[in-house]
């Protein structure tokens, strides 16, 4: 399993918030499908005051407003690599989270519009 806060920090991510309008509408149900089971311990996270639910099921993703996949993770050292995934608008971002210390510092490899 990984670290919650890995995560936490990506979906607290600027350009996160806008690619997926996670801010726009804080009060619809967001949910990230995380298909590999990376963070199991993980269940609720937040942003822009709206709550996004981590859920492993991809057959109850038609309950929410939108949905994210996690379709790839890799960890090298102390950095982890995170695939994201939204269906809806086939946008996908790729970032980097590096652990500093007690923190972790989110960085963007690529983003696009398929």
């Amino acid at each position: 399993n990984v670290d919650c806060r890995i995560l936490e920090a990506t979906v607290s991510n600027e350009l996160f918030e806008k690619i997926y309008y996670v801010c726009r509408h804080p009060e619809k149900n967001i949910a990230i499908v995380d298909t590999n089971k990376y963070f199991l311990n993980c269940k609720m996270l937040s942003s822009c005051g709206g709550a996004i639910e981590l859920i492993q099921n991809t057959k109850i993703q038609n309950n929410y407003a939108r949905t994210i996949i996690l379709y790839k993770l890799e960890k090298e050292r102390r950095t982890y690599k995170l695939c994201f995934l939204e269906r809806k608008t086939m946008a996908d971002l790729i970032i980097t989270v590096r652990k500093k210390r007690k923190r972790y510092k989110v960085e963007v490899v690529s983003y696009g519009y398929y």
